[in-house]
């Protein structure tokens, strides 16, 4: 997941959203699917349920790396002292992911412990839910507005209004889509 998010961030630094939503929706269509699949009848368990979350971080990653720029070639290598930095920033990467990790699933972990493992299940479900609809509105409100603005201020005002209504319209359908 730390590699999905730190490959978008990457794009972004680019000024390439392309693979931000889409990376994003797909981890999280995995673990939808393995629910899916259970909900269809098949018998459900940990393993396919691993196997949907494996699934989804792999189609995301995969969509991420595809919306990377090609490298040009003509990087320089980096000097021993860069090297050494970026390798002592590393060390504490375990410890921030284990932070990742327990924030984002301590919620699922309170419901389990209080209510069983069946209410986590479902509550997980919805919790991915929300993060799909999330995926797709978050990207939108970070990126949009400011380029509004930038349209705005740059006196493009046909382009400001066909953003605008290609943000409501998003957004309405995703109004839509939350409920059910």
């Amino acid at each position: 997941m730390c590699s999905l998010e730190t490959m978008s961030y990457a794009l972004q630094a680019d000024e390439r959203f392309t693979g931000l939503g889409i990376g994003s929706a797909l981890s999280k269509l995995g673990p939808l699917l393995a629910v899916a699949v259970v909900w269809a009848g098949l018998s459900a368990s940990p393993q396919l349920l691993l196997v949907g979350l494996a699934g989804g971080l792999a189609a995301g990653l995969a969509a991420t790396v595809r919306a990377m720029p090609p490298a040009t070639g003509n990087e320089a290598l980096p000097s021993l002292t860069a090297a050494w930095s970026i390798v002592s920033y590393g060390r504490s990467l375990p410890v921030a992911i284990a932070a990742g990790v327990m924030s984002a699933w301590m919620h699922v972990w309170f419901v389990k412990a209080y209510g069983g493992a069946a209410e986590a299940g479902v509550y997980a479900w919805a919790a991915s839910l929300y993060a799909l609809a999330s995926a797709a509105l978050m990207p939108m409100s970070a990126v949009i507005a400011p380029h509004l603005m930038d349209l705005v201020l740059a006196n493009e005002r046909d382009r400001a209004r066909q953003r605008t209504a290609l943000f409501t319209a998003v957004t309405v359908l995703a109004a839509i889509a939350a409920p059910a």
